[in-house]
């Protein structure tokens, strides 16, 4: 006969016999569900057609929002020819005194002639200076 730690005869623990009951109760839900569905699964499935026809009807009839006809297409606005070159000291002289492209934010405005640009995120400028004069 053991005497302190050892198993105990004849005994067993609370927790496990309520654990296998709660997971028998959960087979037994799950095994009784998919007897109903079976037995019952031309029923379901004309209830599941009769719902959606009526829900495709309604929805046609009180179609909400307006009706949208074909998307129109902007115009096109006049067409610019930008050219964006390195700057340094072995491009030509009379561009050394041009102005340096610059980054054109999101959030403002700019006129080019006759014409204001809105939205940026484009350089404006007649060039870029690039280190060493070279672009990849």
């Amino acid at each position: 006969m053991m005497v302190g730690m050892g198993w105990r005869r004849g005994k067993s623990t609370q927790g496990g016999e309520a654990l296998m009951l709660v997971l028998g109760a959960v087979i037994a839900a799950v095994v009784a569900i998919y007897h109903f569905v079976v037995e019952n699964a031309l029923v379901l499935g004309t209830i599941a057609i009769v719902c959606g026809g009526i829900y495709l009807i309604i929805r046609a009839i009180f179609r909400v929002g307006p009706r949208r006809g074909p998307a129109e297409v902007p115009a096109r606005g006049p067409e610019f020819e930008i050219n964006i070159s390195p700057l340094s000291a072995k491009t030509n002289p009379s561009r050394q005194n041009s102005a340096l492209a610059r980054w054109i934010r999101a959030d403002e405005r700019v006129k080019l002639g006759n014409v204001e640009i809105g939205g940026g995120l484009f350089y404006l400028g007649d060039g870029v200076a690039v280190p060493g004069g070279v672009t990849a």
